[in-house]
């Protein structure tokens, strides 16, 4: 976690020994459910390794993928996470992944009997609400302009998403998003 977080807070290695009685470890291998769609999501998961996607269960086909989580990133079903409740969304593991899981439950012990932690957990949730914004903020432009910018800044995880996934993302056919990524690519 340190090699990933250190840019944010430079925090003692002795507070990572702290948190590690309030984080489990788990890994996924490739294509596993992390959380289901209609349950609620009570864990923050921190990525180590892989990439993880938010999904929507499609009615044909494979699942939307409406965002890509990558090592070092936190993901989560927010508004099931902060709302305890269950939402549409799930998490699925894109590639073998690891990740730190905090429980919700948890959370406001880990602030109060490491208080260390504090600049970090808040340096983690502006980075969250930063990339949060960046992210939807794609979706306001043109979709021309929504695709460059995505294309852009998120070039690391592009590979993943399907034309199927833009065009639901984009609100648009499949054609159209085609014709899009030919003119930007051209």
């Amino acid at each position: 976690m340190k090699k990933h977080l250190d840019h944010l807070v430079r925090l003692d290695e002795s507070v990572y020994f702290k948190i590690e009685p309030f984080v489990v470890e788990k890994r996924y291998d490739k294509g596993n459910i992390i959380k289901k769609p209609g349950e609620k999501d009570r864990f923050a998961h921190f990525i180590n390794k892989g990439y993880v996607a938010k999904i929507l269960p499609s009615e044909k086909g494979r699942d939307y993928r409406l965002r890509i989580f990558e090592p070092g990133k936190v993901a989560a079903d927010f508004d099931s996470y902060f709302s305890d409740q269950p939402t549409d969304f799930g998490l699925k593991a894109l590639t073998y992944t690891s990740i730190f899981e905090l429980d919700r439950e948890l959370e406001p012990r880990l602030l109060q009997e490491v208080p260390e932690v504090i600049p970090l957990a808040s340096a983690l949730n502006r980075r969250i609400l930063k990339e949060s914004i960046q992210w939807y903020q794609v979706f306001l432009l043109s979709r021309l302009d929504g695709y460059r910018a995505m294309k852009n800044n998120f070039q690391e995880f592009m590979h993943f998403f399907s034309d199927k996934d833009l065009a639901f993302l984009f609100k648009c056919k499949e054609y159209q998003i085609k014709k899009i990524i030919k003119q930007v690519n051209s």
